[in-house]
């Protein structure tokens, strides 16, 4: 009897740690057009997508780390006529030539030399916006999108659903890939 009280207690108690543990570090939601992107810019870390049950967009992210201070580490958005862009910004190292510094499409600048916090986001996307999404090392999942995606990563690998058109590359990782319309799924694709 004793012993099934401990364990209920201890699953009790674990049960709420677990989830401070899950808050989020950060939390950004507004509003982005049909036919406009959210992009996503990480290092080190996952990003997971799914289809919104409104028109907002919601982005969470979780920081994590073992040596650095996940406090180093901000996330910044820019909001421009092409939609919004969320970045995670790593300290720029003292030997760098370049600022880190996020921004739009190919203006995202980004070193993190000895810092190992991860960041995991979650994007909620809302019908008809597209996805770009890109990290270093990390997964990327995006399901139930109705527009089209650019995934990519280095180490780690893609899984994607929409209805859209998908463009995705890794380098160390599998891609599976699953493209329907209105009618339904069509075929699916996958390469290493």
């Amino acid at each position: 009897m004793q012993t099934r009280t401990l364990a209920a207690l201890l699953a009790l108690l674990t049960v709420p740690a677990m989830a401070v543990a899950q808050a989020p570090d950060f939390k950004w939601t507004g509003t982005v057009a049909a036919g406009k992107t959210v992009e996503i810019r990480g290092v080190n870390g996952s990003i997971s997508a799914e289809a919104a049950t409104g028109n907002t967009v919601e982005v969470t992210a979780v920081k994590r780390a073992e040596d650095s201070d996940p406090a180093e580490v901000k996330i910044e958005v820019i909001e421009s006529s092409a939609g919004v862009t969320v970045c995670a910004v790593y300290p720029t190292p003292r030997r760098s030539r370049h600022e880190n510094r996020c921004g739009h499409g190919d203006d995202y600048e980004m070193s993190t030399s000895d810092n190992d916090v991860s960041v995991r986001f979650t994007v909620k996307v809302p019908r008809g916006v597209l996805l770009d999404a890109n990290t270093v090392n990390g997964d990327i999942r995006a399901t139930g999108l109705t527009a089209d995606a650019e995934l990519n990563t280095v180490n780690g690998g893609i899984d994607v659903t929409t209805s859209g058109v998908v463009q995705a590359e890794t380098v160390n990782g599998r891609i599976t890939a699953r493209i329907g319309g209105p009618t339904g799924p069509g075929p699916s694709s996958s390469r290493r």
